[in-house]
Formats: C-alpha cells, structure tokens, sequence
C-alpha cells in the first residue's frame, strides 16, 4: 500500500516494493506516504459497450451523487435513460441511453461534478470523443507480448495491442492454445481498445503490477486466458462474430526464442520487435530487457525496433546499427537486419565470420516475405557471448529465378 488517507484509490494504491530485498515485512512500506487525497476523479476511459450502453472508468472509487444524470451532456444530441454506478469498486459506470448509437457517427460527451468517495470534486469538465467500435479483422490486434514462464509465485500473461487507426471491441474475443487444447476460452471483457493501445489479460492483475514495475495498471485486467506451457506454445487469438470463429492473430513461442545469453529466462518476457512483423517468425521477438524488469505490461515495448515499410529496389536490406551491446539493458542487445525486397519467396543465408575468417555463426536459411527480418544477439553457433571486435556479415539471397546475390557488411559487438 502506498497511502492510507488515498482510500478511493482501491487497486491504485498499490505498487511495487522499492526495497532492494523486494519486500518490507514488519517494516514501514517502501512507497509509504501520508500525503492528503485532495483531488477529484480523473477519467481513465471513456467508450461505446453497444449501440445503447457508454461505459466509464475512473481512477478512484465515486460518491453515489456521480450517477446524476445533470453530470453528463452527449452530442449530436442523446439522452440518457439511466446512470449506473458498478458495485463493488464504485470507479465505473455505465450510461444507458434513450437512443441507439450509429456507426461512423462521431459523438462527444460532456462529463463534469464527478466526486470521489471522499468528496473530492471533479476540478473540470471533461469532453471525450466516441465512436461505435466494431469487432477487429484479422491482423488489427496482435499479440505483442508473451510471459508463459513466471517467476516462481507469478502469473501468466498476454498483452495485446491495436496498431490502427479504429476503435476496436474485445468484448468477442476469445485466446486458446493450440499445442495443449484447441478449447477458445473467452476473455470476457466488456472493453475497447483505442488505436495504439495496449490491454494486458492475466489471473491476477495484481501480481503482474507487483511483479513488474514497468507497467501501466489502467490496462491490466483479470481475464479467463489459456495455460502457457513454461518451454512451447501456440497462443491463437479469435474473435466470434456471425457464429464463427476468425482469427486475428497467432504466435507459435518457443523457450529457444529467448536471447540465448540470459542466465535465467523465469520472469522474462518475449516482446514482439515491431507490431508489423510477422507473428509466426522467431525473429520478430526478443526478450525484454533487464533494465525494463524483465516485463512492459502494457506500455511500449522494451525492444521495440523502428521499421521501414517503404519497398527501394536499390537496397535489399538495412541494419538496425552498426553495433551492438549485448548487455540486456535494452539498448542494442540485438542487431536487427530487416530484408527489403521486391519479391516474395526469396531464400536468405546470413553467416557471420571473425577477421580470421572463421564462420562463428550461421543464423539462418529461410524464405522471407518482402519485408521481414532476422536476428543476431551477438552469439556463436553454441549460444555462448563473442569476444567485443569487429564482425562479418554475409548475406546470400537466391530468388525465385534460381539467381544469387551476395552483400557483405561489418558489425562490431561491444561488451560492456
């Protein structure tokens, strides 16, 4: 706990221990403070559940007196047939409206006097934008995070984000894992997530926030997920509308994914690179950064790489730096090559030799689409950490037309 007078905080008044040792038993808390909540209720989220219901979410538990109808305008004009304040936690509420909302309408709503439990008024009027969210298509949430081998005592998670530009429904999704049962388990949130959020889905929100100090609590959510084998998994992501299933996204994880110079990979999450990389590639994901905790629940990833989208038919290939640092702080831990190129089906062979011209490693023989990628964690052939020098990348590309080029680069690794 964090504040003992900061009652209507409930779940936010909890945080991760700051003590070194990791916890404070029979000792004044880490993050102890006894400063006075004198502030109002700040809106967290504001969204369409359907046509008829708009739901709200605030930081703090309400006063009763915030489901007055006078606290809330919406435009083009709507009027609201009833206020509901959501028990037990009192920091939600759902207004029913008179009118059905219409798809592609853009609708603004007016929220003001909102009090907290102890009466703390809300300081001003809030105006928010909303919009009607349809269900998602196919690649417009992804899987952007996977934690399927906690620390001992921690939890799973999945962490999903919305790379558009729409408001987009979760209410219908549904996460399975495919190499241990092929049952869709429904996540039962009545959420949306706006473009370029994040939504978390574990047993235990709170265990996530404890574990991981790096986070955004607002997007953690107890949800019905499937079990993650701790070494492989296929973790499918659907959405069922019109009685079928459609699948939106699917990551085949893997233990051997993770940065093979990690001492231990308990408690570490694999993060997608980039949203726009292909899911079902084992290079699109790194292990987050020790730095980072280990863990980003819900906010930008740790290893997140900037990509190139735009197709030059004079360059087949670009490099993340001309460095790299392997030291887990989440600052080039990884050489990063993503492939630009005109067709798809192309083989690529990448080798790696010292000045000696020894090949130290070979990354890999694969058939890439136009714009994917492959990864070097500053490796050898038997996972174990190169001396710091200067390295030589070989890339060998044959294309559908049996032609073969070659392109050769200079890599340096810097061990700190």
């Amino acid at each position: 706990m964090s504040n003992p007078n900061h009652l209507c905080k409930s779940n936010r008044n909890w945080s991760a221990s700051k003590n070194p040792s990791g916890g404070t038993p029979g000792q004044l808390n880490s993050v102890w403070s006894l400063e006075a909540d004198t502030e109002g209720p700040k809106l967290l989220q504001a969204y369409a559940l359907s046509e008829w219901e708009i739901k709200l979410i605030f930081d703090e538990s309400l006063d009763e007196s915030s489901a007055d109808f006078s606290n809330y305008i919406l435009n083009p004009s709507n009027s609201i047939a009833a206020v509901e304040l959501i028990l037990p936690s009192k920091n939600e509420l759902i207004l029913l409206l008179n009118n059905p909302l219409q798809k592609g309408q853009k609708y603004n709503l007016k929220i003001q006097n909102c009090k907290d439990c102890l009466s703390n008024v809300q300081v001003e009027s809030k105006e928010v934008e909303l919009f009607l969210p349809s269900d998602p298509l196919p690649g417009e949430l992804v899987i952007n995070e996977i934690l399927f081998n906690p620390f001992s005592g921690g939890v799973d998670y999945i962490e999903i984000f919305n790379p558009t530009s729409k408001v987009l429904s979760v209410a219908n999704l549904f996460i399975s894992n495919l190499l241990t049962d092929s049952l869709q388990l429904p996540i039962k949130l009545d959420r949306v997530m706006s473009p370029e959020s994040y939504l978390v889905a574990t047993a235990s929100p709170e265990n996530v926030i404890q574990n991981y100090p790096f986070h955004d609590s607002a997007v953690i959510y107890k949800a019905l997920i499937p079990s993650l084998d701790d070494k492989s998994g296929i973790v499918q992501m659907s959405v069922y509308s019109n009685f079928k299933f459609t699948e939106i996204d699917r990551v085949k994880y893997d233990e051997q994914m993770h940065n093979p110079l990690l001492e231990s990979k308990d408690g570490v999450s694999l993060e997608r690179i980039h949203p726009k990389l292909n899911s079902g590639l084992s290079s699109s994901w790194q292990s987050c950064s020790e730095v980072m905790g280990y863990g980003t629940p819900g906010i930008k990833n740790s290893q997140y790489v900037a990509i190139d989208t735009v197709l030059t038919p004079s360059v087949q290939y670009k490099l993340s730096s001309d460095y790299i640092t392997p030291n887990g702080d989440g600052d080039r831990d990884f050489l990063f090559i993503q492939f630009l190129l005109t067709k798809p089906g192309t083989k690529i062979h990448v080798e790696v030799f010292d000045l000696a011209g020894l090949k130290v490693k070979d990354l890999s023989q694969v058939i890439l689409g136009t714009n994917d990628v492959i990864k070097w964690q500053g490796d050898n052939d038997s996972f174990q950490k190169l001396p710091t020098g200067n390295y030589l990348l070989h890339i060998t590309y044959v294309n559908l037309d049996q032609k073969t080029l070659h392109n050769k680069a200079v890599i340096s690794v810097i061990n700190k």
